[in-house]
């Protein structure tokens, strides 16, 4: 749902189950970090964990919990990146959406 506002430049959703997620997931905070720190716009990494406390059950089975039963609900994945679409910054990227709306362009002409 963030994706789609103006001023986001990069939304993506990661997990935390595997070595190889807990890799992306590092590259995906650096680069919400970075994007921030860039000016680029606002940006989001929303991270899929388990608790297996509060769930009552192992972390082996919290982790095969999450596999079975979240991640089908909360697909992962790069759900904006303004830069990978051709833009420098989101306030680009919206002004770019904007021009082929007739609400966006009344009284301009």
């Amino acid at each position: 749902m963030l994706a789609t506002l103006d001023g986001v430049a990069y939304v993506e959703r990661v997990t935390v189950d595997t070595p190889a997620h807990v890799r992306a997931a590092k590259k995906a905070i650096k680069k919400a970090f970075t994007y921030q720190m860039e000016g680029r716009g606002y940006t989001h990494v929303e991270v899929v964990s388990a608790c297996p406390t509060n769930w009552g059950l192992s972390p082996v089975d919290a982790l095969a919990w999450l596999r079975e039963n979240m991640l089908p609900y909360y697909p992962l994945g790069v759900y904006k990146d303004v830069v990978a679409d051709g833009f420098e910054t989101a306030a680009e990227a919206a002004l770019a959406r904007a021009k082929d709306c007739p609400i966006a362009q009344k009284g301009t002409k």
